[in-house]
C-alpha cells in the first residue's frame, strides 16, 4: 500500500511521530509489569511456578488466535525466531517466577531491572553495534536509579537471587533477539509464537512440582484468578502484543531503558492501593530513571538511531 501524501510530504515528522508512539507504548508495558509482581507473589502461595506460567501463557494464546487464523497467517509462522524468542521468554519469566519463591518482590524487581545492562552487552557482542556516550550514562542514570527506588535489604545472596540474575538475561536477550527479528517477519506471528513456546515448556515441566501443590479438582483460589486475569490478558497478550510492534520502530537499548520504568509504576500503584511511600531514596531513585530515560532521547549530531 502506498503512503498518503502528508505522509510523502512531511516523512520525517510522520517518523518522529510514529517513533514517540512507539516509545509510549513501551511506557504502557512497564506500567502494566509494574503491577505485577505482588500479585504473582501472592499467586505462588497457592499454585506451582510452571502451573502458573502455563495457565497464563494459555490464555494469551487463546487470546491471540484468532487474529493468526485470519488471512492464512498460520501458514507462513517464523518458526525459527519464534522459537529462539520463545526460548529466552521463557528463561526469564520461569526464572522469575521460581525466585519471587526466595526472594523479596523488590529484590526481584532490582536484579530483573539489570536486563538494561546486559541488552546493550549483547547488542554489542551478537549485532557488533557501538553505544555512544549518551546510551552509557542512560544506562548507569537508570540502573542507579532503580537501585535507589527498590532500595533493597542488605541480605545474604539467596537462590532466589540467582534465579532472578538468569531472568533478567533471558529478558535481554529477548528483547536484542526481537530487535533483530520484528523490523524482518511478521511481529503478529512472531508473538504468536513466542506465547506457544513458553506455554509448552511450562507444561513440560508441571511434573516436576509437587502433584498434591495444586489440582484443578478444587477449583482456583481467588488470588490465582486474579492474578491469571491480570497476567495473562493485560501483562502478557496486550503488553508482548505491543512490544513486538514497537521495537519494529525503536531500539533494544531504548526498548530497555523505557521498561526501567517498570518499578516506577509499581512504587505509583503500590501508594494508590496500599498508601506506601517511596521515601527520600526512592524520589532520587525515580527522578534519576526518569533523567536516563531523557539522556537517552538525546542523541548527538550526526548519531544515528
Amino acid at each position: 500500500m502506498r503512503p498518503s501524501p502528508l505522509i510523502r510530504k512531511f516523512p520525517n515528522m510522520y517518523q518522529k511521530k510514529k517513533s514517540l508512539l512507539a516509545d509510549l507504548s513501551i511506557g504502557l508495558i512497564a506500567f502494566i509489569w509494574g503491577t505485577t509482581f505482588t500479585v504473582v507473589k501472592n499467586a505462588l502461595t497457592d499454585i506451582g511456578p510452571f502451573t502458573f506460567l502455563f495457565l497464563r501463557f494459555a490464555i494469551a494464546a487463546i487470546i491471540i488466535l484468532p487474529l493468526i487464523l485470519q488471512n492464512t497467517r498460520w501458514k507462513n509462522l517464523p518458526f525459527k525466531a519464534g522459537c529462539m524468542a520463545g526460548f529466552f521468554l521463557f528463561v526469564g519469566f520461569s526464572a522469575q517466577t521460581i525466585g519471587l519463591q526466595f526472594t523479596t518482590a523488590s529484590k526481584s524487581g532490582f536484579i530483573t531491572g539489570l536486563n538494561v545492562v546486559f541488552v546493550p552487552i549483547f547488542v554489542a557482542l551478537f549485532e557488533k553495534k557501538r553505544l555512544g556516550k549518551n546510551a552509557l550514562l542512560a544506562v548507569l542514570l537508570a540502573v542507579t536509579g532503580l537501585y535507589l527506588l527498590t532500595n533493597p535489604r542488605a541480605q545474604s545472596f539467596n537462590a532466589g537471587d540467582a534465579w532472578t540474575i538468569l531472568c533478567a538475561v533471558g529478558f535481554a536477550l529477548h528483547i536484542v533477539t526481537l530487535d533483530y527479528y520484528t523490523r524482518k517477519i511478521d511481529y503478529i506471528g512472531l508473538f504468536f509464537l513466542q506465547i506457544i513456546v513458553v506455554g509448552a515448556l511450562s507444561g513440560f515441566l508441571i511434573p516436576l512440582e509437587n502433584p498434591g501443590f495444586f489440582s484443578l479438582e478444587y477449583g482456583l483460589p481467588r488470588n490465582v484468578v486474579i492474578a491469571l486475569g491480570i497476567t495473562g490478558v493485560f501483562a502478557t497478550a496486550l503488553a508482548f502484543f505491543i512490544q513486538n510492534w514497537a521495537q519494529r520502530i525503536t531500539t533494544a537499548t531504548r526498548t530497555a531503558l523505557l521498561l526501567t520504568l517498570e518499578p516506577v509504576f509499581a512504587a505509583l500503584t503500590a501508594y494508590v492501593m496500599l498508601r506506601e511511600t517511596l521515601g527520600i531514596m526512592g524520589i532520587i531513585g525515580a527522578a534519576l530513571i526518569l533523567l536516563g530515560i531523557i539522556t537517552a532521547e538525546l542523541r548527538t549530531k550526526g548519531n544515528s538511531r
